[in-house]
Formats: C-alpha cells, sequence, structure tokens
C-alpha cells in the first residue's frame, strides 16, 4: 500500500501499490503539486512514480472492455443489396 500522509504529499519511500479510492485521490492532488516538475529533479522523480502508481490502479479499477471484433466492423453499416 502507498503510504500518503493527511497533507497530501506522499513519502518518498513507496511501499507498493495505490490500495482504495481515498489513497487515488491524495495521489491525484500531489500530481497536481507537482505537474511542472522537471525531470532528473526529487520532484519529477516523485511525480513520476505517483503517475506510475495512478496508471496501475485506474487500470485495475476501471478495466476498458476489449472487443475481438475491430471497432470499424462494430459500428460498420449493413451492406445495402
Amino acid at each position: 500500500m502507498t503510504t500518503l500522509t493527511n497533507n497530501s504529499s506522499i513519502q518518498h519511500s513507496i511501499a507498493g501499490p495505490i490500495m482504495t479510492d481515498a489513497d487515488h485521490e491524495r495521489a491525484m492532488g500531489r500530481i497536481e503539486t507537482l505537474f511542472d516538475a522537471k525531470p532528473g529533479t526529487p520532484e519529477g522523480d516523485e511525480l513520476d512514480r505517483l503517475v506510475t502508481l495512478v496508471v496501475a490502479y485506474e487500470q485495475e479499477r476501471f478495466p476498458i472492455a476489449t472487443s475481438s471484433a475491430p471497432v470499424s466492423q462494430s459500428f460498420a453499416p449493413a451492406k445495402i443489396r
């Protein structure tokens, strides 16, 4: 579980994935404050870690169904004879 503090900051030693909607909300708030962080800085590194955790959480929590048929076939009109 990701260790998040009450002041919407994340500790630099991340213990694991985001586990709850509340963790997700706090992580998103922190991402907003770090959005313009420069790559290679501690803030930029924290932003990268948080985004990775949020993406993993969202993929599991809000899966997008996939189809075996191409999208164009699913919405193609019936052939008119």
